[in-house]
């Protein structure tokens, strides 16, 4: 595959992974691996910069719960992300908006440094977090 930007150019481009009908905090949506492994494939043949994964728009369920299911399968994302070689970005913990903030600020930060001893060796923290 030919190179998909001109020579020098600082541009690239994100893909960014269905945000409603994936719901990372829905115990009911199951299949969302698969669907981020066909998300990984497309992004790593098109050399997109990175993947956009979004935790949910919606709640239903106890926060906690809630809290430590997103955070499951944002692990298995990562390790998923790790073998195509696909950077990802967190956005959209939730919608202030529609009142359905999985995480506050303090929250996401402590995801953040978990997932990083979580994966210590096996995924670097991004250099922005440490």
């Amino acid at each position: 595959m030919t190179d998909l930007y001109p020579a020098g150019s600082s541009e690239g481009f994100s893909i960014h992974a269905p945000c409603i009908s994936i719901n990372l905090a829905d115990i009911k949506k199951q299949n969302y691996l698969a669907i981020y492994k066909n998300l990984f494939i497309f992004a790593q043949k098109w050399q997109a910069d990175y993947v956009v994964v979004h935790t949910n728009e919606s709640l239903s369920g106890e926060k906690y719960t809630l809290q430590n299911l997103v955070k499951e399968r944002l692990l298995k994302i990562l390790d998923l992300a790790a073998l195509y070689k696909v950077p990802i970005l967190i956005e959209n913990v939730g919608l202030y908006n529609k009142k359905t903030l999985l995480y506050d600020q303090q929250d996401f930060f402590d995801l953040i440094v978990a997932k990083c001893q979580c994966l210590a060796g096996r995924w670097s923290c991004p250099r922005q977090l440490l």
